[in-house]
């Protein structure tokens, strides 16, 4: 069977050509042989076509849109006024995948397109790169763009003595899932992974890698190949399970509103079409995930009452007690969090997440001690977790407990040596302790980070300062000098040498 090839829409400056020509068109070659991608740009268009017409056609319907960005690019009217407007849009309606390469130094920040994937930072453009750099830059976008297609196999459906079984494959996606509850994100995302390899369109298989790459925070770019993958997968799926996958991975992309749209249809559709709502596993699922979702847009009190009619149906739902502490963290509500963050533990005390939230519960209610043995439990599982490391650091700095302070503060710069937040608590530290040679090396090392910090700049002029004070005072020019000390004879004591010093 032919595999569905996806339609991609290539949007750049006339300016910027020598890139669509050079580079763009030559290293997606592959894909388009291949029929797995269609590839469009203006310069497809037949001499004498109606130009505005046919672009509008092909924008309204990619799957994946490539931008190549400049100050020309944004100069172009034809781009800000059809162009771009369309293609976002059909990103926050239809999910169309947005991927921006950076040629020039811009206002790309500035734009829209900020809020989608860069394969290139702002801050290394391809025109300061040199020739093998740009071919790596390329490189990385069609390594993107074949994760996020369908496999041969994906199209056939699965050959059966190749393919685990359904069952089996369902078992290998709980035991992943149980290792992201206990913590073991590595081993989740290793499992995951497993299951990838011989089905690479798995999409439980897929979000739960994505989940477990979420939470292990220094992985941003596995998070968004995973859900842009879930993405496309699910695009035309209109059952329930397939529509909430859908929005998932709109949560995990960071796109929470359009998200939340979609969740909140699903959810109307769903208590339209069930007589007893509480009866419904889909709608329980999808209250979840817009319970998350509100959260994440900090709209936390609606993420209560979601939270509270999920527990009105299972009231041992951990998961649910879990959120609703955070909420209530959310809203200053901090003894209410620490209550429900109690229960939480109660069904699974080794989520060593909990602890994190907890602790910052403790924190608002001022029972530092509290927060300081929640902070250090989670440590002990998750060494690496330096959210937490740096709120414990932050405690001690705070209770003047300098020496402890910069204990965990050395732990944490080993795992992010540039942290502007702990490389101050350091240079603090170690300025209340009188070591004023490493508070000054600490607030030069921020400085490297940014130029213009405050508290380096204070931390400095505070150290310029005390060196002042100690070099303003005035020893005498003769200064006393003391007598000799007479002979020492047999008879004297150690105590006597003593007593004339």
């Amino acid at each position: 069977m032919m595999i569905n090839n996806k339609k991609v829409f290539i949007c750049y400056s006339h300016e910027d050509k020598e890139w669509l020509e050079g580079k763009i068109l030559t290293h997606l070659s592959p894909l388009v042989r291949n029929k797995t991608i269609e590839l469009f740009d203006d310069t497809k268009i037949p001499y004498g076509g109606k130009i505005e017409q046919t672009i509008r056609e092909k924008l309204s319907s990619a799957e994946i849109a490539i931008f190549l960005v400049s100050a020309d690019f944004f100069t172009s009217k034809f781009i800000q006024d059809i162009e771009l407007p369309v293609l976002l849009e059909a990103a926050e309606q239809n999910g169309t995948v947005v991927l921006s390469i950076i040629i020039s130094y811009c206002a790309f920040e500035d734009s829209f397109l900020s809020i989608y994937r860069a394969i290139n930072p702002p801050s290394r453009p391809l025109l300061e790169m040199g020739r093998a750099e740009q071919d790596k830059t390329f490189y990385e976008l069609y390594k993107f763009i074949k994760t996020i297609l369908p496999s041969p196999e994906t199209e056939q459906g699965p050959i059966p003595d190749q393919k685990k079984s359904l069952n089996k494959t369902n078992e290998d996606c709980v035991s992943a899932e149980k290792h992201i509850f206990n913590g073991q994100f590595e081993q989740a995302i290793r499992e995951a992974t497993a299951i990838l390899e011989e089905e690479p369109n798995n999409v439980d298989a897929l979000l739960i890698r994505a989940w477990a790459n979420n939470l292990f925070y220094k992985t941003e770019d596995n998070v968004i190949r995973d859900a842009a993958q879930v993405l496309v997968a699910v695009k035309d799926r209109k059952d329930c399970i397939g529509l909430m996958q859908y929005a998932y991975a709109l949560f995990l992309l960071g796109r929470h509103k359009l998200a939340l749209e979609h969740i909140n249809k699903l959810i109307a559709k769903e208590v339209t079409n069930t007589p007893i709502p509480e009866t419904n596993p889909c709608l329980y699922k999808a209250a979840f995930l817009r319970m998350r979702i509100e959260y994440a847009l900090m709209e936390y009190t609606n993420s209560i009452k979601d939270a509270d009619w999920l527990l009105s149906i299972n009231k041992n739902d951990w998961q649910v007690w879990f959120r609703k502490g955070q909420a209530h963290l959310g809203l200053k509500e901090y003894e209410e969090a620490v209550r429900c963050e109690n229960i939480a533990i109660e069904h699974i005390p080794d989520f060593w997440v909990i602890y994190d939230i907890r602790a910052s519960a403790y924190g608002g209610l001022k029972k530092f001690q509290n927060a300081l043995d929640d902070c250090s439990n989670l440590l002990e599982k998750a060494p690496w977790y330096n959210s937490t490391r740096r709120y414990k650091a932050a405690i001690l700095t705070d209770l003047k407990r300098y020496t402890e302070a910069l204990s965990e503060i050395g732990i944490a710069l080993m795992y992010e040596p540039n942290d502007i937040p702990v490389l101050e608590m350091q240079s603090e530290s170690l300025f209340n302790l009188g070591d004023y040679s490493n508070a000054k090396k600490s607030a030069e090392n921020i400085l490297k980070c940014d130029t213009k910090n405050e508290y380096a700049i204070d931390i400095l002029s505070k150290i310029e300062t005390k060196n002042k004070d100690v070099s303003n005072i005035n020893f005498p020019n003769n200064p006393k000098i003391l007598p000799p000390l007479p002979p020492i004879n047999k008879k004297s004591s150690i105590f006597d040498l003593i007593r004339r010093f």
